[in-house]
């Protein structure tokens, strides 16, 4: 089976790269300088790239940055929770903070009902 470039995100670090199918990935979260991308199957990656490149190198109809820190797979979120403070329930059950700013974002990308 052949994978397009767009499919496999090359994760650098200190010894080399990890290949990774996008549609693995959870969520990315930013940590300093440094961006730990999380994947299905309870497996982390961490890189030294930012979070802002990690999100331009991934397809914007797949991935949404919901707070400045996370960008989460769209594929990947559960389900959103409004009150006490707006989170998204991923896959792997964890959950992420969405900013009052980004939610309209994350909105925009599903049918409302």
């Amino acid at each position: 089976m052949t994978h397009s470039t767009q499919e496999i995100l090359a994760l650098s670090d200190n010894l080399g790269y990890h290949f990774v199918p996008v549609s693995n990935i959870i969520s990315c979260v930013s940590e300093g300088n440094y961006t730990h991308v999380h994947l299905h199957g309870g497996k982390k990656y961490t890189t030294s790239k930012s979070l802002k490149l990690v999100c331009d190198r991934l397809d914007p109809d797949l991935f949404v940055r919901i707070h400045h820190s996370y960008l989460v797979n769209l594929d990947h979120i559960q389900k959103f929770i409004a009150e006490p403070e707006p989170v998204v329930v991923m896959t792997d059950g964890s959950k992420l903070p969405v900013s009052r700013r980004r939610k309209k974002d994350l909105f925009d990308r599903f049918v409302m009902l």
